[in-house]
């Protein structure tokens, strides 16, 4: 049976953005282009890789609850893990 592996990420700020949630962004569009590569070459994962992102999060997390709620009984059935990629990168001593 299938299962599902999600990784996913909001897009939307309060202020700036740069660490909530654009690092986040900037990983989660690495990890889609390194999964694309891979499976160019002819990899296969074992389980379904699902990647996410929402806009409404700092509103109340408005756009992933209504995606969840959506396929709420799909995801509870064949969900492993959901990886959260929303602060990525974030810190003073950034070079």
């Amino acid at each position: 049976e299938d299962r599902f592996v999600l990784a996913g990420n909001h897009r939307d700020a309060w202020v700036y953005g740069a660490a909530d949630p654009n690092s986040g962004t900037a990983a989660l569009l690495e990890m889609a282009r390194g999964l694309g590569n891979m499976l160019r070459k002819g990899w296969k994962p074992r389980r379904t890789v699902v990647l996410c992102n929402w806009d409404g999060e700092e509103y109340g997390l408005l756009g992933s609850t209504a995606w969840g709620e959506k396929r709420a009984k799909v995801l509870s059935s064949k969900s492993v893990v959901y990886l959260n990629v929303d602060v990525g990168v974030a810190g003073p001593h950034l070079s």
